[in-house]
């Protein structure tokens, strides 16, 4: 109980301002005890006076909690926290009742401060004023009778804020599809409605969502076979024997497959269609929804598909990078099979782990920055085509999301490709370590930001081991299975679209492998040679770097004319960019055959970038340097007698100089090789290097030095700025 009036006047308590006063001791402004006395104040009766009180215009919240609407209402309180304070200086005792308590129910009932009085000490009987009262009806007495202890819970139910009491009363919270994780209990109800507002919460219709699911496991899922696709397309189907889907991981899949399919967004440009569903996943990501570090780990590696615009910071690398984190934080490097874990969850985690290595490969050398995933000992097995779950997997997309080119012949050739790309990736590794150094460089946008990035070295060359390595290399490569091999027949060979997604692969797996030998032979062609070895090996590198731009033209060409071309990956840029700068190259050439030859495949490979740069904003920023590097060779004398007139366009400039049927252009799709694969399989190597009339030995070593000689600052050339994007693109940096 609290203090009585005497005691807290002793101990100096400051007075609260009286509930209630009377009208005169209103109009004097003393302090009125009308409330405790419960008739005449003191004021009043010394005075002799009459003690009138009048009606408060307030609306008091004790008139809503002895009204109807509160007795008979059947949901929880959903009003303010100031619902709670109630004025008991309404209630209005009579004299009878008044008389008989004495000082007692003084004591009781008139609160000195906030601690000194229950307000669930009282008892309904307490709340009934006498016959004479007007402060209730009869017929609202009657509904007070009801159980006290149910009174007390409600009074005591806790409050919610204003805002929720308005959207939990108008508008439920949003609901997602039965098939998609509930979100997490720790999210507020306001950041749910940020989330709705924003979209994020938003799935595709249902049209939509399977196309985009086929474009998914049609190009996204051979290279990247991470995810429990057959778990995924049973949850959407219905089958929620796997469980539901994490939104995050699906909006993630939504992205990775959006290039490779039209979408009705309110907008017919892909890059904004991309853009949008790139912002949903970065807001669900930064809301922290998901709290298990496989579904972040996966959806960080979809969002690398994200290749980002200008001025942005989160990339592929920055999603790659956060993937690498999350890897490395659940031990993803360890062997799955030497734990509890299931055999489906072991292959799933031995998938992810490859994945991410192959992302990260090829990104490094696409965006030339260093790899993230540096484990120096990882003892997670080679991918084995155990491992794709191929069997479940054509089963569930056959039944629950029918796609016509998925057969097991098709399924099993794109997963040897997968595997195929997993060793490859481990070459990458071992070259981009064995021929290029980390440095800081100024980042596009700023002199101030500096990015690390990847430069040739210059110095501490070791010829023997460059040598080993582009022969390991072929030998791999030679001993590949046929069927995932760039064989000497085209792609456009092929009658019908059911072998569209194994071409597709195997185009791509041919132009990788040859991007790598491209990576590791192109930094030799700028250097200075004395000794024979090193010439040896330098005029190799000049064929081999030749060949491969060849191959790379070739494979992709074939998808060119077939309109399969939108069907690669934003990785694809790293090949085509340094074929094209090789013909580029090759165009200077004092030969006229040579030249023509050369500005064909240069077409061919100009367009296929144009067309990706519709979709990718990493093939819009290479071929804003190819731009750059063309105007450059504008200054050279072949290209002046070609040119009718001086164009300031790389596309006015190669329509100049290519004829109106240069996409015939015909080259070997077969991979670069020199000399044979491994003597001992001299004989069973299916693809050879076979010399045409437009690719004899002049070709590929010019009488002339100028094509290597523009890499180290040529006296013809010139120095200005536009140089500079030249030597990036022949020897990577080299200018740097």
């Amino acid at each position: 109980m609290g203090f009585r009036v005497s005691e807290a006047v002793r101990r100096g308590c400051v007075h609260k301002r009286a509930p209630k006063a009377c009208q005169s001791c209103r109009t004097r402004k003393v302090r009125c005890d009308v409330t405790r006395t419960g008739e005449t104040c003191t004021n009043c009766r010394l005075d002799n006076k009459l003690c009138v009180v009048p009606i408060s215009k307030r609306r008091h919240v004790g008139d809503r909690v002895l009204g109807s609407s509160f007795v008979t209402s059947t949901h929880h309180p959903q009003s303010p926290i100031c619902d709670a304070i109630i004025d008991f200086g309404d209630i209005q005792k009579s004299p009878q009742e008044t008389r008989g308590s004495g000082a007692k129910t003084l004591a009781t009932a008139t609160p000195v401060n906030d601690t000194a009085f229950n307000i669930f000490d009282l008892g309904i009987g307490d709340f009934l004023a006498s016959g004479g009262s007007n402060f209730v009806e009869q017929e609202q007495l009657n509904n007070l009778l009801v159980d006290e202890s149910d009174m007390l819970e409600r009074m005591t139910r806790s409050y919610p804020s204003p805002s929720q009491t308005l959207c939990s009363e108008q508008h439920p919270l949003p609901s997602l599809p039965s098939y998609i994780a509930a979100l997490p209990d720790h999210i507020p109800a306001d950041d749910v409605w940020y989330l709705q507002n924003r979209d994020c919460l938003t799935i595709p219709d249902a049209e939509s969502r399977d196309r985009l699911l086929r474009a998914y496991a049609t190009w996204v899922h051979p290279f990247t076979p991470m995810l429990d696709l057959v778990g995924i397309i049973k949850a959407v189907s219905g089958d929620m024997t796997c469980g539901p889907v994490s939104l995050l991981v699906f909006q993630s899949m939504m992205l990775a497959a959006a290039p490779f399919c039209d979408l009705d967004m309110g907008t017919k440009d892909r890059k904004k269609s991309r853009r949008i569903l790139y912002e949903r996943c970065n807001i669900l990501h930064n809301f922290g929804i998901e709290s298990d570090h496989l579904s972040i780990l996966q959806s960080a590696i979809l969002m690398s598909f994200w290749d980002g615009d200008d001025g942005q910071i989160r990339d592929s690398y920055y999603w790659i990078g956060i993937a690498t984190l999350h890897a490395n934080g659940m031990g993803l490097y360890l062997d799955p099979t030497i734990g509890p874990s299931d055999e489906h969850r072991q292959k799933v985690l031995k998938r992810t782990w490859w994945s991410l290595l192959i992302r990260d490969r090829l990104l490094a050398v696409a965006l030339r920055r260093p790899v993230q995933t540096k484990a120096f000992r990882f003892d997670v097995p080679m991918l084995q085509i155990e491992d794709f779950e191929l069997d479940t997997l054509l089963e569930a997309v056959g039944y629950n999301l029918p796609i016509d080119e998925f057969n097991l012949e098709n399924l099993e050739i794109v997963a040897s490709c997968c595997m195929a790309v997993a060793q490859l990736s481990e070459y990458i590794d071992k070259i981009l370590s064995l021929q290029y150094s980390i440095q800081k460089t100024l980042g596009p946008q700023s002199h101030s930001n500096k990015t690390v990035s990847l430069v040739p070295k210059t110095t501490g060359i070791k010829w023997a081991n460059i040598s080993s390595c582009g022969q390991e290399l072929q030998n791999w490569y030679g001993y590949l299975p046929e069927e995932v091999q760039q064989l000497e027949h085209a792609p456009e060979q092929s009658s019908g679209s059911e072998g569209n997604m194994a071409n597709v692969h195997r185009a791509l797996l041919a132009s990788y492998y040859s991007m790598t030998m491209m990576t590791l032979y192109r930094p030799l062609l700028s250097l200075s040679v004395h000794k024979t070895e090193e010439k040896r090996i330098r005029n190799m590198a000049i064929k081999m770097v030749f060949q491969a731009a060849q191959s790379i033209t070739g494979s992709f060409g074939g998808l060119y004319t077939n309109d399969l071309l939108l069907y690669l990956p934003e990785t694809a840029t790293a090949a085509i960019e340094p074929a094209i700068v090789t013909h580029l190259l090759y165009s200077t050439s004092d030969a006229a055959r040579i030249r023509n030859h050369s500005f064909q495949g240069f077409y061919l490979c100009w367009n296929m970038l144009l067309q990706l740069g519709q979709i990718y904003f990493l093939a819009d920023t290479t071929a804003m340097m190819i731009n750059a590097a063309a105007q450059k060779l504008k200054a050279h004398s072949t290209i002046k007698r070609a040119l009718p007139t001086q164009s300031t366009d790389l596309t006015e400039l190669v329509d100049a100089l290519c004829t109106p049927n240069a996409l015939s252009f015909t080259s070997r799709i077969a991979v670069p090789f020199v000399g044979v694969v491994g003597e001992q399989r001299k004989d069973e190597i299916p693809v050879q290097w076979v010399h045409d009339p437009c690719t004899q030995i002049e070709v590929i070593r010019p009488a002339h030095e100028l094509e290597f000689g523009m890499a180290v600052g040529d006296t013809r050339i010139g120095g200005s700025s536009d140089a500079d994007f030249f030597e990036q693109l022949v020897c990577w940096d080299m200018g740097d």
